[in-house]
């Protein structure tokens, strides 16, 4: 049976592949069928951990299946997941696909957010504007009582 991808979980999932390493692993271990992690980063740059983080990205968003066999996990492509994705942006290249609403209310959510954040920095700006001021005056009074102590 065939798994139904929203499009939701499809744009989550080409959101995390749409990144150049995480493109070349997926690319590396489509060529390879199955791979272990140490198979994939002998061709990258990169430290254990932050393949590690790469592969668990791509796990988590169902991009790649893991099968854990002993102590080894072999990683391998969901075709249903990336043909999903294709097909998606097919039928956007073709206009057959209306935009969802929900990405309406993003925009808006984001714009909110926005301006929430540009509030608060905003308020942040002030209080250390103060704070500086405070902290003048309590160099000044450190200086002022250095001097009396000197001239005792």
């Amino acid at each position: 049976m065939r798994k139904k991808y929203s499009s939701g979980q499809i744009t989550e999932a080409m959101e995390v592949l749409f990144e150049p390493v995480r493109i070349k692993i997926v690319s590396r271990i489509a060529s390879m069928g199955t791979a272990r992690a140490v198979d994939v980063a002998d061709a990258f740059d990169l430290t254990q951990p932050t393949m590690s983080h790469h592969l668990n990205l791509l796990v988590e968003k169902e991009i790649l299946k893991a099968v854990k066999e002993g102590r080894c996990v072999y990683y391998s492509v969901n075709p249903l997941l990336l043909n999903a994705a294709s097909d998606m942006l097919i039928s956007l290249s073709e206009g057959k696909s209306k935009p969802a609403a929900p990405v309406k209310k993003t925009v808006k959510m984001q714009a909110k957010q926005d301006k929430t954040e540009e509030k608060s920095s905003s308020k942040k700006s002030k209080s250390k504007n103060k704070s500086k001021g405070k902290d003048k005056e309590k160099t000044k009074d450190k200086k002022d009582k250095s001097k009396k102590k000197k001239k005792k």
